[in-house]
């Protein structure tokens, strides 16, 4: 019996440690990917020689597909914020008597257009208006990719959570009763127990492996701790229906 506790210890701990580290990544991933959206930009130049106001080639742009919102920038306005950035600019500006930089439209477009941008770009050129293109392409592209990764770390975890479920629900229909599971629990909550163990010692696994190097970068995410709770709580119950199908089999 005391094997027994040892090797379901062992296993939930190690399914647990894997749930943990794909929950982290997880949650790692999807800050990378909401940091990299919110400075993500696609820059219009506003032509010199283009006689449309402001007004109509912004509503131009906002006719575009998939663009969610255009925000005019000034020339003096850019001026200022490069300025504010960099004290030895405003020193060159002066230099030159004149403000060479050019009035500009900031476009934030839907992330599902990303995949083929370059396609969206070409269209894009075709508006009034407009001299120049300015993005960064690579930055698109981690855009992209951090947001299937988080897709799909998320739905991996949702399908085992459900593979559990499952397996807990066909374990109880074979010759169980509500009032005989009930009674089961009471008296084999040890492999509850036991299971939750393992499950609380891998988050605290994880967090001990993580929290050292955590200065290593800026962008640090932890994951909410009810998603901890959970591993925990599916932990000790996948012991006990382990069990369950044990004695029954």
């Amino acid at each position: 019996m005391r094997k027994g506790y040892r090797i379901i210890f062992l296993a939930v701990f190690a399914i647990s440690l894997l749930a943990e580290v794909l929950l982290f990544l997880f949650s790692q991933v999807k800050s990378i990917n909401l940091m990299l959206k919110d400075d993500f930009r696609i820059v219009f130049i506003k032509s010199e020689k283009t006689k449309l106001s402001v007004e109509d080639i912004t509503a131009n742009l906002e006719k575009l597909e998939g663009v969610k919102e255009v925000v005019y920038v000034g020339r003096e306005e850019r001026l200022k914020e490069l300025s504010e950035a960099d004290s030895d600019f405003s020193e060159i500006i002066t230099l030159l008597g004149r403000n060479p930089i050019p009035d500009t439209f900031e476009i934030i477009l839907d992330e599902t257009l990303f995949g083929d941008l370059d396609s969206w770009i070409s269209i894009a050129w075709k508006t009034e208006g407009i001299s120049d293109i300015k993005y960064k392409p690579l930055e698109a592209y981690v855009i992209l990719h951090t947001l299937f990764y988080s897709h799909f770390i998320f739905i991996a975890f949702i399908i085992v959570i459900l593979s559990l479920i499952i397996m807990a629900i066909m374990v109880l229909m074979y010759k169980f009763t509500p009032h005989k599971t009930v009674k089961n629990f009471k008296r084999d909550i040890r492999w509850f127990l036991a299971g939750s163990l393992g499950s609380g010692i891998a988050v605290f696994a994880s967090y001990a492996i993580v929290y050292p190097i955590k200065y290593l970068s800026p962008i640090w995410s932890w994951p909410n701790p009810l998603w901890h709770l959970l591993i925990v709580f599916f932990g000790g119950f996948m012991a006990w229906t382990i069990h369950q199908w044990k004695i029954t089999h």
